[in-house]
């Protein structure tokens, strides 16, 4: 443990390094109110909303951006209990996010020194890895010109460092696949109580986090232990004992969700709703950036070694066979027809860097540093992540109205917060999404794919603003049981505060608060 502190240290120290953006655009905020989130803001909001219910006192988590939520499920268990964190330490939503975000990162960090450490790196092999991992990205940036967003530049689950600073799930969840790793294959120990003990517990977090991220790992281990049975004539009894423990840990959540999904018609249209399409072959490819071409490169001239394929496979180290086969079948599940397919993407750029690793070390440092080498590396790696932090800082500049609120508007929130929580609020989509996280409010439309039926909930609101028939606008705010309505004085179909069926009840600026007679 006193080796690895030195490790937890410096990991600790590059995620508080991610509070800087922040601190940067909350002090150009002025009057504005900065929401505290940077990127992808309807899911930033939705990880706000799941922590009020927590910090409500809730355990089991019902669909906040409706009107009629239905029964709760054991969902999103890590955001409810952060909120529950929250109301017991008496600190706003959004400082338990950033202080679970920073830990999140900084354990992420600490396990991925001890896999590549395992996977038998050298010291500056391991070094280079843990680079690729923390500041690596793809070639995201050539196709910028061309009007193309690859998914290096937006997919927070699959590049670490858009992990590190968006997000507090993704970094924890993809800690807990490299300690699965590390205990289930790498640890050359027999199975004892308190080690299967652990990947149960590893499997069960895990499964309560990010439940896919066990798939692409657990089919990698499975392979690996199938080829040391093949090629080495050994069966690895105890890392399929570990395995079977995490699984054990893992299942019971599994067949859970699936129940829900299929059983509690709120969760089920939710779950109809939550498509996430792996983007394009060559989007992928393009996003692997440098370390897919040195892995590609090295997997061809390993193809064309002369020799029996058994006996190249038997002269692959076992540790990054196991690397290998994690990016051959993350690869493969990429596209496997199921809905969630870009989730699986979590950790993919883990076995890729342990794998470009050495090939990096060997091209970089051959009889000595060579500085052009590393200059070349460090623009090819590192240029998609500044334009990321660029659209950043423009966001922040024009004052992105999903991720700042004017002062009238932070008005109208702490007014809902203090006098209708729990209302049905009626308002434009950029309101919506805050108001369930920031005032307890239930909304009719807030999230593309946590509102029920999210097409027609949208379609309602942009119909009550649009349409200048009265009888229509009331029966829409009848049918989805509406206390409130918030809208801009200059927005169209705001109505208007002398009389008619809706009562002015705050007013701020060129925001309006309207309760429903």
């Amino acid at each position: 443990m006193r080796s690895r502190l030195p490790v937890i240290g410096i990991s600790l120290a590059v995620a508080l390094l991610t509070l800087i953006p922040y601190g940067l655009v909350y002090a150009s905020a002025g009057e504005y109110r900065f929401t505290g989130f940077l990127f992808n803001p309807y899911d930033a909001a939705s990880y706000l909303a799941k922590m009020r219910q927590g910090y409500e006192g809730q355990i089991l988590y019902s669909l906040a951006f409706t009107e009629a939520p239905g029964p709760g499920a054991l969902f999103f268990t890590y955001y409810i209990l952060l909120g529950h964190l929250a109301r017991l330490l008496h600190f706003p939503l959004i400082v338990i996010w950033h202080i679970a975000r920073i830990l999140g990162g900084a354990f992420f960090l600490t396990a991925a020194w001890e896999f590549f450490g395992r996977i038998g790196l050298s010291t500056r092999g391991r070094r280079i890895a843990w680079i690729i991992l923390l500041l690596g990205s793809g070639f995201g940036f050539l196709a910028v010109p061309l009007g193309a967003f690859t998914a290096d530049l937006w997919v927070a689950e699959y590049i670490p460092f858009l992990g590190l600073l968006t997000s507090a799930h993704f970094p924890l969840a993809s800690g807990l696949i490299l300690l699965l790793a590390v205990r289930i294959a790498l640890l050359a120990s027999r199975p004892t109580a308190l080690s299967l003990a652990a990947a149960f517990v590893l499997g069960t977090a895990l499964a309560a986090i990010q439940p896919f991220g066990f798939l692409p790992l657990g089919m990698a281990l499975a392979a690996w232990m199938a080829w040391m049975r093949v090629a080495r004539g050994r069966f690895p009894e105890g890392a399929l004992q570990h395995l079977a423990a995490a699984g054990f840990g893992f299942l019971p959540w599994a067949v859970y969700d699936f129940w829900v999904t299929r059983n509690l018609p709120k969760f089920a249209m939710w779950f109809t709703q939550n498509q996430t399409p792996t983007p394009p072959v060559w989007d992928v490819a393009l996003s692997m950036g440098l370390p897919g071409v040195i892995v590609c490169v090295s997997f061809i001239r390993w193809i064309f070694i002369r020799a029996p394929m058994r006996e190249k496979l038997t002269a692959v180290r076992s540790e990054s066979l196991l690397a290998a086969l994690w990016l051959a079948i993350n690869l493969a599940l990429l596209y496997a027809p199921i809905p969630l397919q870009r989730r699986l993407m979590l950790g993919m750029w883990i076995p890729l860097a342990a794998l470009a690793a050495p090939k990096l070390e060997s091209l970089l440092f051959g009889p000595a540093l060579r500085p052009r080498h590393a200059v070349y590396t460090a623009i090819s790696l590192g240029a998609t992540n500044l334009v990321f932090l660029a659209a950043v800082g423009f966001n922040a500049l024009g004052r992105n109205p999903l991720l700042f609120l004017s002062p009238d508007a932070a008005a109208a929130v702490d007014w809902l917060n203090a006098n209708a929580r729990g209302s049905v609020v009626l308002a434009s989509p950029e309101y919506s999404a805050w108001l369930p996280g920031m005032a307890g409010a239930r909304v009719v439309y807030g999230h593309g794919m946590e509102t029920p039926d999210a097409g027609r909930a949208l379609a309602d609101v942009e119909t009550f603003f649009a349409s200048v028939d009265e009888e229509l606008r009331a029966r829409i705010l009848s049918d989805r049981q509406v206390d409130l309505v918030l809208c801009s004085t200059d927005q169209a179909g705001c109505p208007s505060p002398e009389g008619g069926p809706l009562v002015e009840v705050f007013s701020s600026g060129n925001i309006s608060i309207f309760a429903v007679r």
